[in-house]
């Protein structure tokens, strides 16, 4: 029951207020497919990259931005180990419908978790495997009104092990192209003030209705 109340309530009362924070539809799913590889992700966006084929003419390709959220009480480090198929699917389709996936950072996997959490080093690692940019953002309390929060601007953790020759600022450096990333996506998205109990009390009247209440009235269970 504990572990039902945390995924169906406070994980979604924070999925929802999340979205609500960055601008994002609770439907999660506009404008990307609705699942990928069979794992359905919080939301995705897209950036575009341009290649003059032969001049004048320009060609355009969507580049995908994966948006994650993760709200799971845990140990140390956000390490993807209970959920390794939906950690592949997401890079595989990042790798593959990415126009210059190997010299590109216009892409990338967005992963959100609470405030005091990091991504670990095996997460990087995988995605630098792959050159996907991995983005992260905390979500923090309005420490004068606990019923407030909001996404913190994001930070790009693997500038180190990422190839970005394809852009023609690529020599400006590391730390332009980092800055020109990061600035890319917190415009993508509003970093908003968002209300959580909303979504808690409207999460905490939708399970007490269909878990709690049937199970009231459940002949199985007794006080015995």
């Amino acid at each position: 029951m504990e572990g039902n109340w945390a995924c169906r309530v406070l994980g979604k009362a924070h999925e929802d207020a999340t979205l609500n924070s960055l601008g994002e539809p609770l439907n999660n799913m506009l404008p990307g497919p609705a699942h990928i590889g069979g794992k359905q992700p919080d939301g995705i966006r897209y950036s575009e990259a341009y290649e003059i084929s032969s001049f004048p003419f320009v060609t355009t390709y969507n580049q995908p931005m994966i948006i994650e959220m993760k709200f799971k009480g845990t140990v140390g480090d956000f390490d993807y180990s209970n959920q390794l198929s939906q950690f592949s699917a997401y890079r595989t389709y990042l790798a593959t419908n990415t126009f210059k996936p190997n010299t590109s950072v216009l892409h990338g996997l967005y992963m959100i978790l609470p405030a005091n959490k990091n991504l670990s080093t095996s997460v990087k690692n995988a995605c630098n495997l792959q050159n996907i940019p991995l983005f992260l953002s905390g979500v923090e309390y309005d420490p004068f009104d606990t019923n407030m929060i909001a996404v913190k601007p994001p930070e790009l953790v693997n500038i180190d092990g990422l190839n970005y020759s394809y852009h023609t600022a690529s020599f400006l450096g590391k730390a332009f192209v980092k800055y020109a990333a990061e600035q890319r996506v917190n415009d993508m998205f509003d970093y908003d003030e968002a209300n959580i109990k909303d979504s808690f009390d409207d999460w905490a009247d939708s399970f007490e209705a269909l878990t709690l209440l049937p199970m009231l009235f459940d002949p199985c269970i007794t006080d015995d």
